[in-house]
């Protein structure tokens, strides 16, 4: 009798998992047939990028030979077929090579205007705040404070790739606009900041010496003159910038003493 329950009990189970089995397959099948779609279209894309790729890439270069060759109009014509269909980096690079032809043209509206576009396509901080560093550059001239604080202040946070070289040239600004005291500490950070380098650090020493000799009005000259310096005259205009710290903090003491009052204690006790 036990056994005649248990053969009903298995028919029943067998009876259950066929139906399960009638009702799931559509769905067992569906779920194979999404998963074969989504692998080859996932396999469809990457193949479409790399041959997008290698296509911008090749563009990209046909454009540099254009330049090598000082042919500026085909180098901006190939420059604009990348930056109009090219993946996102490319395009951002290319719209920035076109800025570059336009600032050696004098048409810096243009540059700027392409620099902005390149910032807005651009895949990475490393390409974006790159073009709107240039952008700003280009704009500072003419641009207000707070303009020019708009564009650069982002991109003088902490961590952000050139971050130094925007604090640098909002205390350029400040320093042009009046705001001395303001401009002078910011060099003076940027004269200790890990990451400034050695060459920008070399030009807030130079720009804080010059500020206090009053001598603010040239500092913007003398700074792009010192931002084409070589490494050597990096560490001479360093050295010249403290030896002339320490001269004149001499002077300023030697103006302090009273007239006929003799040398200091130390210069007395070493004459006697």
């Amino acid at each position: 009798m036990v056994d005649v329950f248990e053969e009903v009990e298995e028919q029943l189970r067998s009876a259950r998992y066929l139906s399960m089995v009638k009702k799931g397959w559509p769905w067992a099948l569906g779920a194979v047939v999404l998963a074969l779609l989504v692998t080859f279209a996932y396999w469809g894309w990457t193949s479409y990028r790399a041959a997008e790729s290698a296509k911008a890439s090749e563009a990209y270069q046909t454009a540099f030979d254009a330049m090598a060759r000082n042919d500026g109009p085909a180098a901006d014509a190939a420059f604009a077929a990348v930056a109009k269909s090219g993946p996102a980096g490319y395009r951002a690079l290319a719209l920035m090579q076109q800025a570059g032809l336009r600032t050696s043209q004098g048409k810096n509206a243009e540059a700027i205007a392409l620099f902005d576009q390149a910032a807005k396509v651009a895949p990475a901080p490393l390409i974006g705040d790159a073009a709107k560093l240039k952008a700003a550059y280009l704009v500072f001239d003419n641009a207000t404070l707070p303009e020019l604080e708009a564009r650069l202040s982002p991109l003088a946070v902490a961590g952000r790739p050139y971050a130094a070289l925007a604090r640098e040239a909002l205390a350029m600004k400040r320093l042009t606009t009046g705001h001395t005291a303001e401009a002078r500490q910011a060099f003076a950070l940027l004269a200790i900041s890990p990451d400034a380098g050695e060459a920008l650090q070399a030009r807030a020493q130079i720009a804080m010496n010059e500020i206090d000799a009053g001598q603010a009005p040239n500092l913007p000259a003398v700074v792009r003159a010192a931002a084409a310096m070589t490494p050597e005259a990096v560490k001479a205009a360093k050295l010249a910038a403290a030896q002339a710290a320490a001269v004149r903090a001499a002077a300023e003491r030697a103006a302090q003493i009273p007239p006929g009052a003799g040398p200091p204690p130390s210069q007395a006790g070493a004459a006697q």
